[in-house]
């Protein structure tokens, strides 16, 4: 996504983030550079009924390390 937007985000529980059990993880994206940095939305995402944490900017960046982008394979005549 990163390559597609200018900004990018992820929102999961923390336990998720630390490789502890399975569960859905929201990506969010745009290319409104100021959008998803706001604190308002950090403060949103901390106050959710469930806990999630929100990881953007330099926190994103170290989360998905040197992490290679994987993309589905062009299809085939026969697909």
């Amino acid at each position: 996504m990163s390559t597609q937007f200018a900004d990018v985000a992820v929102v999961a529980e923390p336990g998720l983030l630390r490789g502890r059990g399975y569960g859905n993880v929201v990506l969010a994206a745009t290319d409104d550079p100021g959008l998803l940095s706001a604190p308002r939305l950090a403060r949103a995402v901390r106050s959710l009924p469930a806990p999630a944490r929100l990881l953007h900017g330099a926190e994103l960046a170290a989360f998905r390390g040197a992490a290679t982008t994987l993309q589905d394979p062009e299809p085939t005549a026969g697909d």
